[in-house]
């Protein structure tokens, strides 16, 4: 039986590629969503008993925009072919026993469990990359299923990770299972370039590159908006013993435990040296690489979530004397903000990071506020994601840096580094 695919010929590129997993970097209207639902109504007609899943970074995204695209398709489709399209459940059942599923990812503990044959994750930039390592991954393993990874994106965040063959560590992946894609808006050729040209002369040029060339760069919501890689972050040199020395620890598990080191030279300039970036590790495992990495060393003060206060209890327990550092999420902001800015005389900032700190420089490059902030509306937080190891990097700067005040604190300062 012949199918019509009805692509354009840089989708069908795509489509007619083999490599189990394939990461397809797209502009805005290259047509990304149809092609994926085009591809898992084929696979679905060809592999009987086949289950597949499309994922939207939202329930809702799955259910207004593919779901009524897919019903679209499946009109299409000879007679006979599908059996039963239930809405409520976003299901699509065929005469050979496979199943498309429709699916956000906004709850991702709910897509835990499943044996898939393939899956699609729609706008990957904007899911957390635990939905597809700890959850989906595992998903793939009996049937040796196959995964697209689709977006525009989002910074350098871990599609770029991605895009670039690693994963979240920064670690190779295997090149002969991965297969990378990278289109324009323009790369559709049922679009109409003037509409293209009419945009790129109304948008700025980093959101004009982002949504239409499909071009890596900062987020246009940035909170660290002068954050530049050839500024702040330096070759690694040897610290000078006589630097005071700080630690702090963003605590987490499914999350990642965040570890920064840093030290404050004689001029007050802040250099971070260090960075343990860790998920799914118990808190001796942590404390064992602290100490390790501290050995010889005179650290000053260690700094942490003072909201995790059972979890501070049991690394001063372990020989870790963890203070609860001040958390004023917009202040603290504001303090590294200025840190981070250049000084009109020098041209330098008095925040440098080693360029071992992987994490931390990617987190700056990624750390935004929601696409509907109103940049009038200071009071407004950031997105929650990118922020593990800011988070402590926040901890230390903030909390060193506040007045002599005890109440203020919500500690009794430790006179060594406080200097009083």
């Amino acid at each position: 039986m012949k199918i019509e695919l009805k692509l354009h010929k840089n989708q069908i590129k795509i489509f007619q590629d083999k490599h189990r997993f394939k990461v397809i970097v797209c502009g805005r209207r290259f047509g990304k969503t149809w092609m994926s639902l085009t591809s898992m109504i084929i696979e679905a007609i060809k592999k009987p008993d086949a289950l597949l899943w499309y994922i939207a970074p939202t329930y809702r995204q799955a259910k207004q925009i593919a779901w009524t695209m897919l019903a679209s398709k499946l009109r299409d489709l000879p007679p006979g072919l599908v059996t039963k399209m239930n809405e409520s459940s976003l299901t699509v059942f065929f005469s050979n026993g496979s199943k498309i599923e429709l699916k956000g990812c906004d709850n991702d503990d709910s897509l835990r469990g499943s044996g898939l044959d393939g899956v699609i994750l729609d706008e990957y930039a904007t899911m957390k990359p635990r939905t597809f390592d700890e959850i989906i991954r595992p998903s793939l393993t009996d049937k040796k299923g196959w995964a697209w990874f689709v977006g525009t994106p989002k910074g350098y965040n871990h599609f770029w990770n991605l895009y670039n063959l690693k994963d979240i560590n920064g670690e190779d992946l295997p090149k002969e299972e991965y297969a990378v894609f990278h289109f324009k808006s323009s790369d559709n050729p049922y679009l109409d370039l003037k509409e293209i040209e009419a945009a790129k002369r109304s948008m700025m040029e980093d959101a004009f590159m982002q949504e239409y060339e499909a071009d890596f760069r900062k987020f246009t919501g940035l909170v660290y908006k002068e954050f530049e890689r050839s500024i702040h972050v330096i070759k690694p040199y040897d610290i000078d013993q006589s630097w005071t020395r700080f630690v702090g620890i963003d605590f987490g598990y499914e999350n990642p435990t965040a570890v920064l080191w840093a030290a404050i030279d004689n001029d007050g300039n802040w250099i971070i040296y260090d960075e343990l970036y860790r998920t799914r590790t118990t808190i001796d495992e942590i404390i064992q690489i602290i100490k390790g990495r501290n050995a010889g060393r005179n650290i000053a003060q260690f700094f942490g979530d003072p909201s995790a206060k059972q979890v501070i209890t049991e690394y001063q327990n372990r020989g870790i004397p963890v203070v609860g550092a001040n958390n004023n999420v917009l202040g603290g902001i504001t303090k590294v903000a200025e840190f981070i800015k250049r000084s009109p005389v020098t041209g330098d900032a008095r925040l440098h990071i080693f360029d071992n700190c992987t994490h931390l420089i990617k987190e700056f490059e990624s750390y935004h506020y929601n696409e509907n902030r109103n940049s009038l509306d200071v009071s407004e937080m950031p997105a929650k994601e990118y922020d593990h190891a800011l988070d402590a990097l926040r901890y230390m700067i903030f909390t060193y840096v506040e007045p002599d005040n005890d109440e203020e604190l919500g500690y009794k300062p430790y006179k060594r580094w406080r200097g009083i």
